[in-house]
Parts: C-alpha cells; structure tokens; sequence
C-alpha cells in the first residue's frame, strides 16, 4: 500500500489488475481501471500533489498517470518499446519521472508534468553503460539517481550503480561491504537521504 496526499490510499489488486484507491475510512475511492486496464502494476510514484504514477511493466509497458481521485490522465513510454518498466522514481524539483526499463538494460527519464510549464511524457534522458545489466530499481538522492541490477545469466553479479543526471554518467559501483548481493529487486531512500536499503 501507498500512501497519498492528502487522505487516500493505494493498493495493488493482482485480482482485477490494477490499483483501488481507498479513502482513510477504507472505503473504495476510486479504480484506475475504470478508464484505462493497467495490468499487474510493477511500482508507483506518488507526488506531492496525490499525482499517481504506475509502471503498467509486465504486460504492457507504459507508464500511466491518474489523478488523486483515480481518474486515467494519460500515458506514455511505448514508443520507447519499453521492456519490463520494473521501477519508478519521482524528481519533482526536476519536474522528472525516471524509469528502470529493466529489460533493455537503461534508465528513461521523462517530463512528470508537474509544473504545469512541460506535458507529461516527454524523454529527457536515456542512460544506458555497459556495466548496468537489467536495471530492476531505481530511486534517486538530489540529482544522482541510484539502481540496483539483477543476476545475469553470464554470471555478472548483481551491483549498485550511482549515475549522475546532469552528465548521464555513471559515478560509482557499489555493494554491501559485509556480503555480496543476492537478487535484489526493490531499493528505498530514506527520508532525509542519508541511508538507502535494497530489498530481495
């Protein structure tokens, strides 16, 4: 579950394959597939403001936007032939989303539309390195976005990549200093972005 502004919550329904939106009193708010048919949602973003982000990934590969109150706004990514768009990350003093497009081994970075100056969608970066492998999260601390890739079948092991979006580098490489990666698949920054954890 996801908590947005000001008082409703998200929850992933794998059963009708999208998000339910519900009030604080746990009543059903809204449905994002009422005016779109998201499939199995693989992350979301949340602004500020209650704006919804889902990375539709597993079947679809888009991303979609809702409105606070669940209400389908648009969606964008396909021309990008997106593979698995596994996770998502929210710049909005950037006014960008940014994108673990985890099968084609990139991180997309697009317009969120947040300040009302650039429509939602647009691609702004496209950071591709050959040590990046499949890109299964993404999350950011200021403008250095940070990822974790999954196990390759050549047998790379799993890394943590730093890429700074000013200059589309890469900076670092990175792992736990007490034991290697595993599978990781999820990674948070905490809110004061001092310590940052990856999850399997």
């Amino acid at each position: 579950m996801v908590n947005t502004a000001p008082n409703d919550n998200w929850k992933s329904h794998k059963a009708i394959k999208g998000l339910v939106s519900f009030s604080c009193d746990n009543t059903r708010a809204a449905d994002s597939t009422v005016d779109r048919h998201p499939s199995v949602g693989c992350d979301v973003a949340i602004s500020s403001s209650g704006i919804v982000y889902i990375s539709d990934g597993y079947c679809n590969s888009r991303i979609m936007i809702f409105s606070p109150e669940g209400h389908f706004i648009t969606q964008f990514g396909l021309s990008e032939s997106m593979a698995v768009p596994h996770s998502l990350t929210l710049l909005e003093n950037e006014d960008l989303i940014c994108v673990a497009d985890r099968e084609n081994r990139r991180i997309l970075c697009y317009t969120a539309g947040l300040s009302g100056e650039r429509r939602p969608g647009k691609l702004v970066f496209n950071v591709q390195h050959k040590l990046m492998g499949k890109v299964y999260a993404v999350d950011h601390i200021g403008d250095i976005l940070i990822a974790v890739n999954g196990p390759e079948a050549n047998g790379v092991a799993p890394k943590g990549l730093s890429l700074d979006l000013a200059t589309e580098q890469l900076v670092d490489i990175w792992e736990p200093t007490t034991e290697h990666f595993d599978t990781p698949h999820d990674l948070a920054v905490s809110a004061d972005s001092t310590s940052f954890f990856s999850f399997k």
